[in-house]
């Protein structure tokens, strides 16, 4: 099952859940067929989001290409390379070797006001160029593996790189929740579509559980889940199911960006995420039990092309599955 995972980072999207269009995804339908050969009966449940307005600006440019006029995209890259090249003139004045397009959600905060001056001065400049962008209707996904219990178990599917593996985000937590579902089929297991947008999905299954379709005791949300195995952090949601795993595991409580726990924590639905890191030697904010640094400068990987193949590994995904979130599942 693990090794799975180097088959389904094959399987190649447009881009985000926004260009999924009417049918379902190479991705999907990765999940859909591997739950077919597991003998693993699943629910696809998709729904329609009406055409909108797409909100853009000078870094989010590689997401919406597709969408620019053919006449427009010679000039709107050209004002994207020039904001990367002065961007990384400011990024070398503060010591860091990277274009703007290369950072991860924390050095990006940390940036001063001068790149934030810039970030605007050339937003306003493909604005000027682009105008307005348009989204058609677009069709959403999410795969349903329904069990008898109240647990659930979640992880996203979506993407934002198409030229990246998506390895770590979050293609191993995939193959990790249906490796779940083989082992405790009583468990809900739910892949969830448009995490990377703000939780389309997770906002969708949400609904569900509160509609009634559902009994729900809590969601457990795996997140960046290739490497690390028994290591690992959760999430300082401020949950009951977030204290019950730390108690339990003595793990660290770290503070995270968005991701699909924060919209069911939003529904009052008790949830939590969960992400390994491998030990490393060099120092780190995140530290385990036995005061070993895990490797935080994992998470800079997302949605970008390092974030391969090669940087998971099977036996850790196979460590964290059964002896972790099994654990977990069955005392929780």
């Amino acid at each position: 099952m693990y090794k799975s995972i180097y088959d389904f980072c094959k399987a190649k999207n447009r881009g985000n859940c926004y260009k999924n269009g009417t049918e379902p995804t190479p991705r999907v339908n990765f999940i859909t067929s591997l739950c077919e050969k597991e003998g693993i009966d699943y629910e696809l449940d998709s729904w329609v989001a009406k055409g909108r307005e797409i909100k853009y600006d000078i870094m989010s440019l590689p997401d919406v290409m597709s969408y620019v006029p053919d006449d427009k995209i010679d000039d709107v890259l050209d004002t994207y390379n020039l904001f990367n090249e002065e961007g990384r003139e400011l990024l070398a004045s503060a010591g860091i070797d990277a274009y703007p397009e290369d950072l991860g959600f924390e050095e990006l905060d940390a940036m001063n006001d001068e790149f934030w001056d810039l970030f605007d001065e050339y937003t306003e400049k493909a604005k000027n160029i682009i105008g307005t962008l348009n989204q058609p209707d677009n069709t959403f996904f999410n795969v349903v593996l329904k069990g008898s219990s109240d647990k659930f178990v979640v992880a996203h599917h979506d993407i934002v790189n198409p030229n990246s593996d998506n390895a770590n985000d979050n293609s191993c937590s995939v193959i990790n929740a249906i490796a779940i579902k083989k082992l405790r089929p009583e468990v809900n297991v739910v892949l969830l579509d448009g995490e990377e947008v703000g939780g389309i999905g997770s906002g969708r299954l949400a609904q569900r559980i509160k509609n009634g379709d559902f009994r729900c005791k809590w969601v457990l949300n795996l997140e960046l889940s290739g490497r690390g195995g028994k290591n690992f952090f959760v999430g300082a949601m401020g949950t009951p199911l977030t204290d019950w795993i730390s108690n339990r595991f003595e793990c660290p409580i770290v503070n995270v960006p968005f991701n699909d726990s924060a919209i069911f924590k939003r529904y009052g639905i008790n949830s939590t995420v969960i992400n390994p890191l491998p030990i490393t030697s060099e120092n780190s904010p995140v530290v385990n039990k036995d005061g070993e640094f895990l490797d935080f400068k994992m998470l800079f990987n997302c949605h970008k092309a390092i974030d391969s193949v090669e940087t998971i590994d099977p036996n850790d995904m196979k460590e964290f599955v059964e002896e972790v979130c099994l654990k977990i599942i069955d005392e929780a």
